[in-house]
């Protein structure tokens, strides 16, 4: 085998011989790439519309609504309710109870407002 020594000097010589530029260059258009992806995903996964309540809580705003004659019950819940509601299973769990006893017939309005109260749902 020959010695063969490249020289600094000679195109090519060097592994990666694109030059720093270049690699920056595709850098920067990569990582532009990811940041316009993961903002898609971000704007979807927010719903670029209104969101909407779960069907546990559209039932028994419905049934508050129509049984205490609570006409705030029968507007469709803010965002604020919703995220309330999808981050706190006790008051998930709340809600399924005061539905069940309201239907059966066992609970009063104002004691579901006052239950209502204890797991910081808004109520007006």
């Amino acid at each position: 085998m020959a010695d063969v020594k490249a020289s600094a000097d000679e195109p090519g010589a060097r592994i990666g011989s694109g030059g720093a530029g270049m690699r920056n260059a595709w850098m920067v258009l990569a990582l532009g790439v990811v940041g316009v992806v993961i903002g898609i995903v971000v704007w979807r996964s927010s719903g670029g519309a209104a969101a909407e309540a779960p069907e546990p809580l559209q039932r028994f705003r419905a049934a508050i609504a129509a049984e205490c004659k609570l006409d705030a019950f029968g507007q469709p819940a803010d965002e604020r309710l919703i995220a309330a509601y999808n981050g706190s299973s006790r008051m998930q769990l709340v809600i399924t109870e005061q539905l069940g006893m309201l239907k059966r017939g066992q609970a009063s309005c104002d004691q579901i407002v006052k239950v209502l109260k204890s797991v910081n749902y808004p109520v007006e």
